[in-house]
């Protein structure tokens, strides 16, 4: 499972509390279990991972988290020590900063990937 420890990230404002910026991806959790499903995380751009969810939504389905999906998100709330996932209480899409033309470029020099 794909989980940042909150003590270790340099932005976090205390042990319980997050705010930051990330990819917000749906993966799939659990596959083959009673569990299976598709979850949402957050990639930070450390390369960190967060899972996310808000409250009162189905942890099954993450209905309020969808729309954000493959979207550059600025979020913060507070991790459920438990569970290890953060409790999203705002969620805004922003500008993504990397850009788009560096997917191909490649490394300066070395003439762009094939």
């Amino acid at each position: 499972m794909l989980l940042a420890c909150h003590r270790c990230m340099s932005n976090a404002l205390t042990h319980d509390e997050f705010s930051g910026s990330g990819h917000v991806v749906f993966v799939l959790y659990a596959n083959g279990t009673k569990s299976e499903s598709w979850r949402p995380f957050a990639v930070l751009p450390d390369g960190n991972t967060i899972g996310l969810h808000m409250e009162g939504d189905n942890p099954f389905t993450n209905d309020r988290l969808r729309p954000f999906h493959g979207c550059f998100c600025k979020f913060s709330g507070h991790f459920a020590k438990k569970k290890g996932l953060l409790l999203v209480s705002e969620i805004e899409k922003i500008s993504d900063p990397f850009p788009a033309s560096a997917s191909t470029a490649g490394p300066p020099g070395s003439g762009g990937f094939a």
